[in-house]
């Protein structure tokens, strides 16, 4: 790359009463990449799929992946040098069953609520592998549900069929999804309280399971996948690292700044969105555990974000401050070390969403598609860290120009001195 590095600035100036004046921001930045700055590869920015929606965005086996999801798809792919990151999981995968004989991919119905647990058959990895290789190539992160372990629910089976399907498109595995809200979801009932320790103990005899098949002694695993309660320090330091740090292709986290869940209304406005402070301070949530997780050398994904938890919410999440918010938080993990953020998508119809297809019943051609604030932010992050060798991320502190504090955003982007 000829030029030494790139800059990228994001003026939330819409905050702030339109006036006749244009203010004007002065910018320092390092000649030179900061000591310790991490490199990115240019897939850095992937999608998270929850999976009981999967056949209702991608359609129900291979042969019926709607072109404008592929259209879609290949647009991000092609500013990418990397095969597109792109998560199976969520909590329905987690509570939920894997059927080796099912014929179809889903049965059940959507509840983002109750949990109500679904059974889902292989044609799902014949149908990602499908549309992976339709756009370019993909590489997959797939859960494996721990909420069952006990009791048994074929994770160790759809591990296998996995690694088979999917060869090394398979980037890793994730084991179990936010168990810090096992309790409060109540997927361990007559468990008044689970704990760090029960999840470690639930983690070593699932990772025990796959272990016991010869083919999957040496898949890539990650966790914890925490995402409200817990505290990554505490966790690491009380067992975890020390017990699977030689399985461990990531350390997962995730996390939004609010919730719509169980129809609670949002704390914040548009105006929290705009504020580059609120997404620095949200991007360091748990960094004490992110920068444990670093020094023993693990790559951090952020494996699931978005603006608002639960499908987002109408006025901040489907908004032009909304997509500059992604940019900002993409950017802001990127700066503090973390190597790969997912943003999540659900079923059509939520405002949170990259994209949306106008009915359910999918058939391959399906025209009227609308495209969510979110997609937009995707392209320009990801044009952003086009590249061969990796960027660097420098968040620069750009001083705010208005009275509306910390209304700007900016960031130096420097490619690897030796691609």
């Amino acid at each position: 790359m000829g030029r030494k590095h790139l800059l990228f600035t994001l003026l939330t100036i819409f905050v702030a009463p339109l006036t006749t004046t244009t203010a004007q921001v002065t910018l320092t930045y390092p000649s030179n990449v900061p000591d310790g700055a991490i490199y990115v590869d240019d897939n850095y920015f992937g999608i998270s799929w929850e999976l009981q929606v999967v056949n209702l965005i991608m359609g129900n086996s291979p042969d019926a992946i709607p072109v404008p999801l592929q259209n879609y798809l290949k647009n991000i792919r092609g500013r990418m040098s990397n095969p597109l990151r792109m998560r199976i999981g969520g909590n329905s995968l987690d509570n939920s069953y894997y059927v080796p004989a099912q014929t179809s991919m889903i049965n059940g119905t959507v509840d983002n609520v109750g949990y109500t647990p679904i059974t889902y058959g292989p044609i799902f990895l014949d149908t990602i592998v499908r549309l992976g290789d339709i756009i370019g190539g993909a590489q997959w992160d797939v859960g494996l549900g721990l909420v069952h372990v006990a009791e048994g629910n074929n994770t160790a089976s759809l591990a296998l069929t996995t690694v088979q399907k999917l060869g090394n498109r398979l980037d890793s595995f994730l084991l179990g999804n936010e168990p810090d809200l096992y309790t409060t979801h109540n997927l361990r009932p007559g468990q008044a309280n689970y704990t760090v320790q029960n999840y470690i103990d639930d983690y070593a005899n699932l990772l025990g399971q796959i272990h016991s098949i010869p083919d999957l002694v040496n898949v890539p695993m990650a966790g914890p996948t925490i995402c409200c309660f817990w505290d990554l320090y505490t966790l690491l330091s009380n067992g975890y690292l020390g017990a699977f740090r030689n399985y461990l292709k990531y350390l997962t986290i995730q996390h939004y700044p609010q919730n719509n869940c169980f129809n609670q209304t949002p704390s914040f406005d548009l105006g929290y969105y705009t504020n580059h402070a609120n997404v620095v301070g949200l991007a360091t949530w748990n960094i004490q555990g992110v920068q444990l997780a670093q020094q023993s050398k693990l790559n951090v994904s952020m494996s699931e974000f978005n603006s608002v938890s639960c499908g987002g919410y109408p006025g901040v999440s489907n908004t032009f401050g909304a997509l500059l918010w992604t940019i900002d938080y993409a950017l802001q993990l990127a700066s503090l070390g973390y190597t790969s953020a997912y943003i999540h998508t659900r079923e059509p119809g939520v405002t949170y969403n990259l994209f949306d297809p106008p009915a359910a019943n999918l058939d391959q051609n399906t025209p009227g598609w609308t495209t969510g604030a979110p997609y937009h932010a995707m392209l320009f992050v990801t044009e952003a860290l086009h590249s061969s060798g990796g960027m660097a991320v420098v968040d620069v502190q750009a001083p705010s120009p208005t009275t509306a504090a910390n209304s700007v955003a900016a960031y130096a982007i420097y490619p690897t001195p030796n691609p």
